[in-house]
């Protein structure tokens, strides 16, 4: 799951770089983040998953960590999603929301 923020109708995706803890929002609209024709292609051998949002051209990518990259078209628009050592990025990544979602829960309950 990635983090966001929602202003006004306005969907930002939040992501921090893992080694410079840059932030980088990715603005769109509301409507941009309906992806009918999304799909998820793993593959096993290599351990990548490809998170395809559009089949437009990639005009450029960006590397938002060592192992996570972001394809971008030719409107800067996020077209699909790279992550290297997939197994181990979902299990530290549900690891680490449920973590902070029961430390919220725990904390509520002992205030």
């Amino acid at each position: 799951m990635i983090p966001y923020e929602i202003n006004g109708g306005v969907v930002t995706p939040v992501t921090v770089h893992a080694i410079t803890r840059q932030r980088f929002d990715f603005g769109c609209e509301l409507g941009d983040l309906l992806m009918n024709e999304t799909r998820l292609r793993y593959f096993e051998q290599e351990d990548i998953l490809h998170l395809v949002i559009s089949d437009e051209p990639e005009s450029r990518s960006v590397e938002l960590s060592p192992n996570i990259t972001v394809e971008l078209n030719d409107k800067n628009e996020m077209i699909g999603v790279e992550i290297l050592k997939a197994s181990a990025f979902l299990r530290d990544t549900v690891l680490e929301s449920v973590q902070a979602k029961t430390l919220q829960l725990v904390g509520a309950d002992a205030s």
